[in-house]
């Protein structure tokens, strides 16, 4: 397992900025051409839609320690990902599925497919000592993934990281 430390966020967002050609477009691509903005890419990006497991991690780290947005809007945020499978049985194979197995943790997260890829992504938080660890699982397979890898290993995961 590897953690990290974050000290610094750059984040550059705007709505839709096309003008029908179905690429970028004014700022936004003077924004990506630009070499001397700090973080800029400088360049054409080769993948501009669409987050590695690296970067959803420190996203989701930066979210768990409120350095993402104000405490208030982390907050709001972490209340809207927040998953229960006695709430929603379908998640019992997810993230929130193996911290339920250990009992007081705390799960927010969000998962997703598309064809052969599926994605998990959450914070697991134990309720009790406020530690909090970051689990972020791709896979692409076909057939599709199905099974239940993504709860044992966030259920083995919290188990030795966070309830000692």
């Amino acid at each position: 397992m590897r953690a990290a430390v974050f000290d610094q966020l750059v984040l550059a967002h705007s709505l839709p900025n096309d003008d029908g050609s179905g690429d970028l477009f004014g700022r936004d691509a003077q924004f990506i051409r630009d070499a001397s903005v700090a973080g800029g890419l400088g360049g054409s990006p080769p993948n501009r839609q669409a987050m590695t497991a690296t970067g959803t991690a420190k996203l989701l780290a930066l979210l768990a320690t409120d350095r993402a947005l104000t405490p208030a809007d982390s907050a709001v945020v972490r209340r809207r990902m927040r998953r229960d499978p006695a709430e929603q049985r379908h998640l019992a194979a997810r993230i929130a599925g193996g911290a339920a197995r250990v009992g007081g943790l705390e799960v927010y997260a969000k998962s997703g497919t598309w064809g052969p890829i599926y994605a998990d992504a959450g914070i697991v938080r134990h309720m009790e000592s406020g530690r909090q660890i970051v689990i972020v699982v791709f896979t692409e397979a076909s057939p599709a993934y199905r099974g239940d890898f993504i709860a044992d290993l966030t259920e083995r995961s919290a188990e030795r990281l966070l309830v000692r």
